[in-house]
């Protein structure tokens, strides 16, 4: 979750972190929902007593079913590149403050426009 105002930037990794493992749990749903589908296909297509019905059906199920398991490996992946990014944040944030805690003073000084609370302390300005 980011937060954006005129007097900060807050970032919460755990959040986005926890909103990646969601997203890639439903990566299984979504490749289980096309295995079920060509299945489903497969099974009906004996039934069928019009050939050219049956033949429709074979080619939707293979443009179709490809394109769930497809979105399956989207979704995984998106998963895991929210949590690698939360990661990201959440390191460059513990860097940031031991590089800036020497030098908040200076940047008060200058009056810096970027603000950005650091491990979850607010820049408070001062008037």
């Amino acid at each position: 979750m980011v937060t954006n105002n005129p007097q900060y930037l807050d970032v919460d990794p755990q959040a986005v972190t926890t909103a990646g493992h969601w997203t890639a749990a439903t990566a299984e749903q979504w490749r289980s929902w096309g295995h079920r589908a060509r299945t489903r296909f497969e099974m009906a297509r004996p039934d069928l007593r019009s050939t050219r019905v049956a033949a429709a059906l074979w080619e939707y199920a293979g443009r179709w079913c490809p394109e769930l398991l497809a979105v399956s490996a989207a979704v995984a992946d998106l998963g895991i590149r929210t949590i690698a990014a939360a990661g990201a944040v959440d390191h460059a944030d513990e860097e940031a403050a031991g590089s800036l805690s020497p030098t908040t003073a200076a940047a008060e000084e200058q009056h810096s426009q970027l603000r950005r609370p650091i491990n979850s302390e607010r820049v408070v300005e001062q008037t």
